[in-house]
Parts: C-alpha cells; structure tokens; sequence
C-alpha cells in the first residue's frame, strides 16, 4: 500500500485547518471553495511568470486555466490577458 507523503506547507494547512476545525466546528463550504479559488489563482499568476515558452508549460498552463475557469475562478480574464502581455514582449525582443 503506496505511503502518502506532504511538504511542510502542506503538513502546516492540515494542523492549521485541524485546530480551526476543533474550534469552530467546522470549516465553512464557501470558505473552502474560496480559499481554493485564491490559491488556484495565484498558482496561475505564478505559471504565467514562470512561463519560458516550451511545450510542456504551455499544455500544464493551458489545461490550469481550463480547470481554474471551471472552477469558478472570476481572473481567468485577467491572467490570460497578462499572458498575452507576456507573449507579445517576448515576441518584440
């Protein structure tokens, strides 16, 4: 039986999101979905900085946004918007 392993971010959100559990009761739908969205958002914002123009991100990049804007996630626009930015100063230098 595979051992699921986690970073230390990720350990650290488990205990953070325990602890507030055990306060509250429970951690709110809309606040999961929320906090899922912001962090889908700056994932995205971060692959459209990291963007160098090989295959690979383009597809990891693509299929991001596809997921994110089904999601729910309201800068899609923008960040695609930013990408384009991106694409055409690289095409001008």
């Amino acid at each position: 039986m595979p051992v699921s392993r986690y970073t230390a971010a990720e350990g650290r959100e488990l205990t953070r999101r325990l602890a507030k559990m055990r306060e509250t009761g429970g951690v709110p739908h809309a606040e999961i979905v929320r906090e899922t969205r912001r962090a889908m958002e700056r994932d995205l914002r971060k692959m459209v900085r990291d963007y160098a123009g090989t295959a690979r991100q383009a597809k990891d990049l693509l299929e991001a946004l596809v997921i994110a804007r089904e999601y729910g996630v309201s800068a899609c626009d923008d960040i695609e918007r930013d990408l384009a930015a991106r694409l055409r100063k690289r095409r001008a230098a």
